[in-house]
């Protein structure tokens, strides 16, 4: 583990990082030592923080190429299960051919050796001979005895898992190589004076070893199921499945599932989320290089994720190993169960209902341009109301076409909401009188197209709720909220549902009524086509007796104005 430090020197401050022994190699210094320009000291703890998490975050990416001990005892097994293959066809007289992994026994290579006969004197053997002086020039760290034993490894730990090993771990790769070289020349020994209970005890063992998967397969294969499966979900749900996968594999490295579902990957990736930055230049640079000066590079500060966005990735990396017990590649219970950061992270948690915003938001409507560039987006005047008026979900108002918008037999405008791809799955919300009033339906007739919104939810999200400041925080660029209605950093769009939720529970005093309307719940496929028209009526009837107190003169005469309607 590295040493960091903030030190001052003369009047100003400096973080000062201790390469760890292992990783001195990779750099020109055994320390980093970088002035903070700084004389106050909670401003240089705080820059002295953003550094230490970037050196912390190159240690882990240098260390990547380090093996895992469950992928040596992977490796070692490879090589066994090769030595057996060849054991076997000496003693059941067996066809062989050499695979890609090729032992001793398979190869009469011995580094160019001409060992005199007193060399051997003490040997039973010439093999046992050849795996002592392998022995004594590996822990020389001889670089031709570390390769002779380790090169095929290597070569699988690279092709297969992406690994790349570093000398340390070549030495102990080759150690452990050696010792099943002992192990299968023992044996060989044994099959030529006829006994066989030692391969067969090996053997055994062999084939009682756990199989190995790697956290990149597992993500491979989760995300495999995950497209296949996952038909109905939006596109921005499958690239944030995507990211979140590729940033776990490059915090962990491609390390075992067995090792990813341990309280210590928990408990690791849990310290690397409460640091972790929004920008991924902040943490890398623009050239993503990995050397310490690209990495830290700039001595601001940075925002750092939100604890809610932090759980998607716990959220992640459980559904990894529940997919992974699944399907037989882990055997032990998940670990990640119940470790999500505490606090109140649902959907909106956070975002408080509009009050007197709403004759702000109104007048808004009736006054400012709801679009600054081409092409004209008049219709964002009716998202806004169906989202005032209905407390509907932003990604379902922009999915809505022509064909959603339905006269149904009890003689009621709805909206039909689709949630997935049966009739079990559609909901009907009844269209308010006051969207009619103001032409809605006389819009829709008059529209050239099946859809009926230009923009996406996340379009329109960023159109509402889109802050942009400078570095010392002033705001360049406000959406229209914070331009037009209130700069409360509590509310956004989203808290149009929280009013109509007020405005729901204000009418019916009613917890389940007011989910109901909010499309909480969905009842049962069978009591679905019973109740579903008893329900369409009553949510009419709490529809019309919802009093919103909106100047409908004004949005009239706008209505006009976007639309050309006849007076």
């Amino acid at each position: 583990m590295s040493g960091c430090h903030t030190i001052l020197r003369g009047s100003h401050y400096y973080f000062v990082c201790r390469i760890p022994k292992d990783l001195i190699c990779h750099f020109p210094k055994p320390v980093v030592y970088k002035s903070l320009r700084t004389s106050d000291i909670k401003s240089a703890r705080i820059l002295a923080a953003t550094w230490e998490y970037r050196t912390q975050q190159l240690f882990l990416q240098l260390r990547t190429g380090m093996l895992d001990s469950r992928l040596i005892d992977h490796l070692i097994t490879i090589y066994l299960k090769a030595g057996i293959k060849n054991l076997e066809s000496t003693a059941y007289k067996r066809p062989f051919i050499v695979g890609e992994i090729e032992t001793m026994l398979d190869s009469d290579k011995l580094l160019n050796w001409n060992p005199s006969l007193d060399l051997l004197e003490g040997f039973s053997d010439f093999s046992s001979f050849r795996v002592e002086q392998l022995r004594e020039r590996i822990k020389a760290k001889d670089d031709d005895a570390v390769e002779f034993y380790t090169d095929q490894l290597i070569k699988v730990a690279k092709n297969k898992y992406d690994i790349k090993l570093d000398s340390k771990s070549k030495i102990e790769l080759g150690l452990r190589v050696l010792h099943c070289e002992k192990q299968l020349n023992e044996i060989n020994g044994a099959i030529n004076r006829g006994e066989l209970s030692g391969l067969e005890l090996l053997k055994e063992k062999v084939d009682r070893s756990k199989a190995y998967f790697d956290l990149k397969t597992v993500i491979d294969k989760y995300s495999e199921w995950f497209n296949v499966n996952k038909t109905t979900i939006k596109p921005g749900t499958r690239d944030d499945m995507v990211v979140e996968c590729a940033t776990l594999l490059e915090i962990f490295g491609n390390i075992s599932i067995d090792t990813f579902n341990t309280v210590d990957s928990i408990t690791f990736l849990k310290k690397t989320l409460l640091k972790f930055p929004k920008n991924r230049v902040q943490r890398y640079g623009s050239s993503k290089a990995r050397h310490i000066s690209e990495i830290i590079k700039s001595e601001s500060n940075y925002k750092n994720i939100a604890p809610k966005t932090a759980n998607e990735y716990i959220k992640r990396a459980k559904n990894l190993v529940d997919h992974a017990i699944k399907n037989e590649m882990h055997e032990k219970s998940n670990k990640w169960i119940d470790e999500l950061f505490k606090g109140d992270d649902s959907e909106g948690a956070k975002r408080q209902a509009y009050d007197d915003d709403i004759s702000r938001l109104i007048n808004a409507l009736c006054t400012q341009d709801l679009w600054k560039y081409n092409p004209p987006k008049p219709e964002r005047f009716w998202i806004i109301l169906i989202a005032l008026f209905h407390g509907l979900r932003l990604s379902n108002i922009t999915g809505l076409n022509k064909c959603d918008i339905i006269l149904t037999n009890l003689d009621i405008w709805v909206f039909r909401v689709r949630f997935g791809k049966t009739q079990n799955t559609i909901k009907d919300y009844p269209i308010h009188d006051c969207l009619i009033l103001l032409g809605f339906l006389e819009w829709i007739e008059k529209l050239d197209r099946s859809y009926l919104f230009q923009d996406s939810s996340d379009q329109i999200s960023k159109w509402w709720n889109r802050i942009n400041r400078d570095r010392e925080g002033n705001v360049l660029y406000g959406g229209f909220e914070y331009s037009h209605i209130t700069t409360d950093p509590s509310k956004c769009l989203y808290s149009l549902r929280h009013h109509y939720a007020g405005e729901v529970y204000d009418a019916t005093q009613d917890y389940k009524g007011t989910a109901e309307a909010l499309g909480h719940s969905m009842t049962g496929k069978v009591t679905n086509g019973y109740i579903g028209k008893i329900r369409l009526k009553a949510h009419k009837e709490l529809i019309d007796k919802l009093q919103f107190t909106v100047d409908l003169n004004g949005l009239e005469a706008r209505a006009k104005e976007l639309f050309n309607f006849n007076a």
